[in-house]
């Protein structure tokens, strides 16, 4: 298993999508990686969206113009309570490893 972090390919997207690549064992030609790597970027996502969702899209409420909103983390700190969020930290420290926990909330990036 490969575990992938949003924020590390917002840092690095070339860097993450080569380990993704070289974890699947997929040799791809060095001329096609530009294209790759802006077809992964959020605004060429969100400009296919419809299609790369398919009828997931119907999932969220506005489709998705809405599930690929932003591309950015941490909007969720003005919605979730600070109960709701204690109740997360109490359930992060008894359930992982520090260094699972500093992932989850940060990717590799940060340290």
């Amino acid at each position: 298993m490969l575990l992938v972090h949003y924020n590390d390919l917002k840092a690095d997207r070339d860097g993450e999508i080569r380990r993704i690549a070289d974890f699947l064992d997929i040799d791809i030609p060095a001329t096609l990686w530009p294209e790759i790597v802006a077809a992964a970027g959020f605004d060429a996502m969100k400009a296919q969206g419809e299609m790369l969702l398919g009828h997931q899209q119907q999932t969220f409420v506005g489709g998705a113009a809405r599930f690929l909103h932003k591309g950015t983390n941490g909007r969720w700190k003005d919605v979730v309570s600070s109960a709701d969020l204690a109740r997360y930290d109490a359930q992060v420290e008894a359930l992982f490893t520090p260094d699972l926990a500093h992932w989850v909330a940060n990717g590799w990036g940060k340290r």
